[in-house]
This record gives C-alpha cells, sequence and structure tokens, in this order.
C-alpha cells in the first residue's frame, strides 16, 4: 500500500522533472532566437565593421555620376553608396540631411545606389527613384525612401500613390517605367563603380577623397567637413 506521502513525492518528483525540461527547452528557444537575431543585425547592418579610413586618390570619378544634391561649386562632396531597404543607410540618412542642412553652399551630396543582393526591394526602390529622376523628382522620392519605411508593405502601390502627392508630372509614365522589369543602366552602373571601389556595404561614403571605414554620424562628419574646408581655404 502507497502511503499519500509517497504519492506526494513522487508527484513533486515527477513535477520537478518537467519543470526541468520546459526551462531546457524554454532556454534553447531563447538562444535560438538570440542566435538569429544576431545574424539577422550583422547582416542588415554592415556599419557595424569598422575597417581603416582610405584615401582615394582618383575620388572625384565617383561624384562625376548619381545624383547630385547641393550647390553645384560645393568644396565639399560626399559622395554615397545607398541601398533603400538597408537599416544603416536609413540610419545615417538624418545625419548626412543634418550637415547639408549646416553648410549649405559648401556641401553637395551626391547619391549613387548599390541595391545589395538579399535586399530584394532594394532594387525595385532604386528603379522607382530611377523612374522619379526622369521627371525630375528625384531628390523627393528618395527622401521619403530613406523617411518613411512604410512602403516596404507594399512597394508597388506606395510608389504610385507618392508619386501622385508629389505631383509627378506624368503619372502612366511613372507607372510604366516601374513595370520595366529589365536592369536599370544608371543602377548597374553605380553598382560597377563601388565594386571599382571595393566597396562591399552599405552605406559607403566619400567625404571628399577620404573612404570612411566605419558608421559616421553628424559630428564625425561636422569634423571632417570642417577639415577639408580648412585644406581647401
Amino acid at each position: 500500500m502507497v502511503s499519500g506521502d509517497d504519492t506526494t513525492g513522487c508527484f513533486v518528483k515527477n513535477y520537478s522533472k518537467i519543470v526541468d525540461v520546459v526551462t531546457i527547452v524554454a532556454s534553447l528557444c531563447v538562444v535560438s532566437i538570440a542566435i538569429i537575431l544576431g545574424w539577422k543585425l550583422l547582416r542588415d547592418s554592415p556599419q557595424i565593421i569598422t575597417v581603416p579610413d582610405r584615401t582615394i586618390v582618383h575620388w572625384r570619378s565617383y561624384a562625376e555620376h548619381g545624383h547630385w544634391m547641393g550647390a553645384e561649386d560645393a568644396p565639399v562632396v560626399i559622395v554615397e553608396f545607398g541601398d533603400y531597404e538597408c537599416p544603416a543607410c536609413r540610419a545615417v540618412a538624418p545625419h548626412l540631411d543634418a550637415v547639408r542642412a549646416a553648410f549649405p553652399q559648401q556641401v553637395a551630396l551626391v547619391y549613387r545606389h548599390l541595391p545589395l543582393e538579399y535586399h530584394h526591394l532594394a532594387y525595385p526602390a532604386a528603379r522607382a527613384a530611377e523612374c522619379a529622376s526622369l521627371q525630375g523628382k528625384f531628390e523627393a522620392f528618395h527622401v521619403w525612401l530613406y523617411h518613411d519605411a512604410g512602403w516596404m508593405a507594399n512597394p508597388r502601390g506606395r510608389f504610385a500613390s507618392f508619386a501622385a502627392e508629389i505631383g509627378m508630372p506624368d503619372l502612366e509614365r511613372f507607372e510604366s517605367c516601374l513595370d520595366d522589369l529589365g536592369p536599370v543602366a544608371s543602377i548597374e552602373r553605380d553598382i560597377a563603380a563601388a565594386g571599382e571601389l571595393e566597396a562591399h556595404g552599405t552605406p559607403t561614403i566619400l567625404v571628399n577623397d577620404l573612404l570612411l571605414g566605419s558608421f559616421a554620424d553628424s559630428l564625425t562628419l561636422t569634423a571632417l567637413i570642417e577639415a577639408a574646408l580648412e585644406a581647401k581655404f
């Protein structure tokens, strides 16, 4: 005959084992999720990889193509190779806006496309920006793509609706451009230029002849701009 105490002891022991198993499984799940999220962060945030800055002797050739924004005679030119789906590019965008606002006559930004293969929305977004450029609306589209991530939920529909919002002169032409899914010559040219520069991540940024090896905030960019201006004058 089994006593009440023995039954209780058996139940407690079995319950304890179940709790141990559940705890182990939960811990493994947490570790697995952390590994997956960590890998995704590393994959999507190339700015955390720091390499030495490099001097690019023929840097002006990288500013000859792309989209020039700012004073035509600006003594400091920032060339950015970017990807509209890239979190790091989105993070640096306000800093680039800030230095352009602080140095309106001294700094120009040249934007060039580097859509990464594993960002499946990056090339369509770059295409949309190029389609907007054909009607003189590149900068408005460029700013919107980086400041409103909502377009990623419905790219094609949001591209068209935003084009209407900003008064795209010919909406039918814009939408027809979006529907042409072949390679875009200007985007392919930028990708090739980034390859020559040995740029493998985004954003890749040049401040005149200095190729930055790590993420730069507005304070860092301001210091580099002021140094470049001092050297210039």
